[in-house]
């Protein structure tokens, strides 16, 4: 486990660089950037290999520490949130309502035909947490491109 986290983080901060590889070499390391979110998500494992290799270049990793916000109260939401490591509250008022944690999902709006919304509580880490963002602008792309994984994208996050 730490020669993959080490692995991660040096591509991490080298993904800037990485417009100048072949495309084919950026799909495999967002493969494996990605690979709990694929791996672990009904929505992403009974994808096609093609569909998985475009989704893996439009997910973002996002870090957060103990305290940190994620999602105020009134953001305006476009994207799809996965708790990959980490637990998550969410907040109405200052009371907790929930706790999110390893495999849970959050966003105000799951369908990228609808417009974005505007959140209705906050979400703040509890612990050290990744998530996973696919913003809605990029789904949309993958959808014109794929349009056999509307029907899955509806299934599993319904």
């Amino acid at each position: 486990f730490i020669l993959e986290d080490c692995i991660e983080a040096v591509v991490s901060t080298q993904s800037t660089g990485m417009e100048s590889w072949p495309r084919t070499l950026k799909e495999d390391t967002s493969l494996f950037l990605h690979r709990i979110l694929f791996a672990e998500w009904p929505v992403f494992n009974e994808a096609s290999t093609g569909c998985r290799r475009a989704l893996s270049s439009r997910v973002e990793r996002h870090g957060f520490t103990p305290g940190d916000y994620i999602v105020h109260v009134e953001d305006c939401v476009d994207c799809v949130y996965f708790v990959v490591r980490g637990h998550v509250k969410i907040l109405r008022d200052g009371d907790v309502i929930g706790i999110l944690t390893k495999g849970d999902t959050f966003g105000e709006k799951w369908w990228p035909s609808a417009s974005s919304g505007k959140s209705n509580a906050d979400i703040q880490a509890m612990t050290y947490a990744e998530i996973e963002v696919l913003d809605h602008t990029n789904l949309r792309e993958i959808l014109v491109k794929f349009p056999d994984y509307w029907q899955m994208w509806h299934k599993n996050l319904k």
